[in-house]
C-alpha cells in the first residue's frame, strides 16, 4: 500500500442489454475461461445472465484493487466469488491470492454495478466511507466539466470523460472542494495506470477512486478517509 489511501476501492458496471454480453451464461467455453473451479461447482448448474455479470463485476472490481495494491494482474479464474444475501442487500467476498476482498452489488433491470473495497471493513462501516453512482453515458450534464490537459491524456473517449465527471460529482457531494481537482492516470507500458485524485498537482491523501463504463452506462466509486471533515 502507498500509505496514503485508507480504503482502496474498485468498481465495475455492466450493461445487461449490451449485445456482446447476451448469451454468455450459456457459453461453456467462455465460462471455463473466467470461472474459478469453486464457482463452476457452486453456480454452474444455476448460471443466469444476471448471476454471471454479478460474478464478473466482482472479479473486475477486485482486480482493480489487486492491481493498485500489489501490482499484479490476476486472471479471472484466479478470483473466486462467494455470494451473500442479507437484509442490507446483495454482498459477497472475492477470494484472491492476497486475501478476501469485500464487495456489494446494485442490481437493476438495466445494469449490474459492483463496488469492492480493501482491507476488510464491515459493510455498514464501508458504506459511510464509500460513495458510488451509475449514470447514463448520454447524460448531458456529464459534459459540463472541461478536462485539464493532464486528465485528457487518458480520457480517450466520451465514456471515459463521463466517468470522470461522475467521480468529480461524488467528491463534490461529500462537501469537498473540486477546484483544481484532477483525475490523473500515468502513462505506462501497454496503457495507463490506475486513476488517482490530485489537487494542485499533489495526491489527495486518504482518498481513492475507481472508474468504469460499459455500454450505455458509466460509473465511479470514491472512498474518503475516516473522520474526514467534508466541509472543511
Amino acid at each position: 500500500m502507498t500509505g496514503l489511501t485508507e480504503l482502496t476501492v474498485g468498481n465495475d458496471v455492466v450493461d445487461l442489454r449490451d449485445p456482446e454480453g447476451l448469451g454468455k451464461h450459456d457459453n461453456e467455453r467462455w465460462l471455463a475461461r473466467v470461472l474459478a473451479e469453486r464457482e463452476v461447482v457452486d453456480f454452474g448448474q444455476e448460471m443466469t445472465h444476471v448471476l454471471l455479470w454479478r460474478l464478473w463485476t466482482a472479479k473486475e472490481s477486485a482486480y482493480k484493487i489487486v492491481k493498485k495494491e500489489f501490482g499484479t494482474s490476476p486472471p479471472a479464474r484466479e478470483l473466486s466469488v462467494r455470494l451473500e444475501t442479507t437484509e442490507e442487500g446483495a454482498r459477497g467476498v472475492v477470494d484472491t491470492h492476497h486475501g478476501p476482498i469485500q464487495a456489494r452489488w446494485t442490481v437493476d433491470e438495466e445494469f449490474v454495478h459492483c463496488v469492492a473495497w480493501w482491507p476488510h471493513v464491515e459493510p455498514i462501516a464501508a458504506q459511510g466511507r464509500i460513495v458510488a453512482a451509475v449514470r447514463s453515458a448520454e447524460d448531458p450534464s456529464l459534459r459540463n466539466h472541461r478536462l485539464t490537459k493532464r486528465e485528457a491524456l487518458s480520457a480517450k473517449n466520451p465514456a471515459s470523460w463521463a466517468a470522470r465527471s461522475v467521480a468529480r460529482s461524488l467528491v463534490q457531494e461529500q462537501g469537498s472542494q473540486t477546484a483544481e481537482l484532477e483525475i490523473v492516470r500515468d502513462h505506462i507500458e501497454g496503457g495507463f495506470g490506475p486513476p488517482r485524485l490530485e489537487r494542485g498537482g499533489r495526491i489527495l491523501s486518504g482518498y481513492d477512486l475507481s472508474l468504469s463504463h460499459h455500454g450505455r452506462f458509466v460509473a465511479a466509486a470514491v472512498s474518503h478517509p475516516s473522520g474526514v471533515n467534508h466541509h472543511g
